[in-house]
């Protein structure tokens, strides 16, 4: 997936989750604050807003974004 919107969210991390983890309220844990995703673009499809991304698919509480390396990728 892409993020394609977000907006940071000050936030503290009392639980101590690591950073991409998507907290309770469904923002993206980071270094500092979180993310609130606000559009996402699934690999093969459009662009979405979040919440419809989460109520059709299997996103939780405690799933993790992580990144993906494309420095070999061809340009």
């Amino acid at each position: 997936v892409t993020i394609a919107m977000a907006e940071v969210v000050e936030t503290s991390n009392p639980t101590g989750l690591p950073a991409g983890t998507l907290d309770e309220n469904l923002r993206v844990i980071c270094a500092e604050d979180a993310l609130k995703i606000i559009k996402i673009k699934p690999a093969g499809r459009s662009l979405m807003d979040f919440t419809a991304f989460v109520n059709g698919s299997q996103t939780r509480p405690g799933d993790l974004f992580m990144k993906i390396d494309n420095s070999n990728a061809s340009p």
